[in-house]
């Protein structure tokens, strides 16, 4: 994670699907991070902007099958989000429908 001195920051590269980070740029889409799925998130904010960065493995040696992902850049906000989707919490994404949910 960047931190920039404005206070923004930038998440990690995920493998998010481009057309889903240009639906979510100025939408007032937010991101939220959580430790697990029974905590609310430990750090959210707005999408303020996003760019295509090279996904780095997770672990030394792991086999990457999509080698480019979204880096989202946040507006930090207060507010802390519960856990939305049904996936494990690295790789879960809620589009904003409360009865369709992604793994990815």
């Amino acid at each position: 994670m960047e931190h920039n001195a404005n206070g923004s920051f930038w998440t990690g590269v995920w493998a998010v699907a481009k057309k889903h980070a240009e639906r979510a740029d100025g939408a007032g889409t937010y991101v939220a991070l959580h430790e697990s799925q029974s905590e609310l998130s430990y750090l959210q904010g707005k999408i303020k902007g996003w760019r295509i960065k090279p996904r780095q493995p997770l672990n030394p040696g792991d086999e990457i099958k999509i080698e480019e992902g979204i880096e989202f850049l946040l507006e930090p906000t207060s507010e802390a989000f519960p856990w939305r989707g049904n996936g494990i919490v690295e790789r879960s994404y809620w589009y904003g429908d409360d009865e369709v949910s992604h793994t990815e």
